[in-house]
């Protein structure tokens, strides 16, 4: 994988971890601002909806260019974020979210019965199962603790994807080939006149709108057209002032008009 390839897939990486905590974030919000309610239904729709989402990030995805994760160690400076807090939100989304697992909450089954006179053999005549699933959150400090938590991820997540974003555009730059030959799409400013001293102004249109940006939706057939899509378009453009060296040894610069 060529330097501009391994930027790309930073900046992947990066918008679809932002979008899900940033989601997370939303949930944990929602539960906290509805207090002491007794809906248990909508309080537990938003707590699983929560730990998935943010989980969703850091849990290995099978790809042509082998598994990818966001890797916590860029966190590790964001206030807030807690290492211990983290692997305990991984595993409630594993044991109790996403999956049964029995070895966390095991269904325990009780018999009542009778034994005939003449022998031990019980002979049932009730039989109880019960069963625990996690449901919610309580509206506490517990849960102000995991709302930072998410917060500070999200803010790490954010810095390290504009910084990753940054470096797609050097790479861009300092290795025109790679790019040539990796983008499917790209939009310009047309020919620019750079003037002797090297000197431009610029300023970049609107292009957020872009159709490119309006990605393919996957195909399930029957139940495709009743489901919604939420979408996240994040922007950071690069106007100067500034001195870009170029890979043939020029030196221009741009400023902001």
């Amino acid at each position: 994988m060529n330097e501009y390839l391994r930027c790309c897939r930073d900046c992947k990486v990066g918008i679809k971890a932002f979008q899900n905590i940033h989601a997370s974030v939303l949930g944990i919000e929602r539960i906290s601002s509805l207090g002491k309610s007794n809906d248990h239904l909508l309080l537990s729709s938003l707590f699983y909806m929560s730990i998935i989402r943010y989980a969703k990030a850091f849990l290995k995805t099978k790809t042509d260019n082998g598994s990818i994760a966001y890797p916590i160690k860029h966190l590790g400076k964001a206030k807030g974020f807690s290492k211990v807090l983290h692997s305990q939100l991984l595993s409630i989304r594993n044991t109790l979210v996403a999956h049964d697992d029995f070895d966390q909450i095991e269904p325990r089954i009780l018999m009542f019965g009778l034994c005939p006179e003449g022998t031990t053999n019980i002979v049932p005549t009730s039989l109880v199962i019960s069963n625990k699933c996690i449901s919610h959150l309580d509206v506490s400090d517990g849960l102000k603790v995991i709302e930072n938590h998410i917060k500070a991820a999200r803010l790490g997540i954010s810095q390290k994807l504009f910084e990753d974003i940054g470096k797609l555009r050097n790479a861009t730059i300092q290795y025109p080939d790679q790019a040539k030959d990796s983008q499917k799409y790209s939009k310009n400013y047309g020919k620019v006149h750079i003037p002797s001293k090297g000197e431009t102004k610029l300023i970049p249109p609107e292009f957020m709108n872009d159709k490119w940006l309006d990605l393919k939706e996957p195909d399930f057939s029957v139940v495709n057209n009743g489901f919604r899509y939420e979408e996240i378009k994040l922007r950071r453009d690069f106007i100067g002032p500034e001195k870009i060296k170029m890979p043939d040894g020029r030196e221009i610069e741009i400023k902001p008009d």
